[in-house]
């Protein structure tokens, strides 16, 4: 569906329920917690980027060569690995 069939949808589906306060603040909270777990999960990328990026510089600053993408997925699986054993 487009958007704008899409947008036509979801005011046919929420056309019953907009007398009702109580069905209003469920929509409203719902929408809310999309809107949050949206920005969670914008949030953890950026941080992942953020330690992907300092683990390049603190190999180029130790005298290695640049890490390649593997190398720092293969630390990440080991230090997840490691938490899972001491957990």
């Amino acid at each position: 569906m487009e958007t704008l069939q899409l947008r036509a949808e979801l005011f046919r589906q929420m056309n019953p329920m907009l007398d009702s306060d109580v069905m209003l603040k469920k929509m409203i909270a719902y929408v809310k917690s999309l809107f949050a777990d949206q920005q969670a999960e914008q949030a953890a990328a950026q941080r992942a980027r953020q330690a992907i990026e300092a683990m390049r510089l603190q190999s180029e600053q130790n005298g290695n060569d640049a890490m390649t993408l593997d190398d720092i997925n293969n630390e990440i699986r080991q230090a997840r690995a490691a938490r899972k054993t001491t957990v």
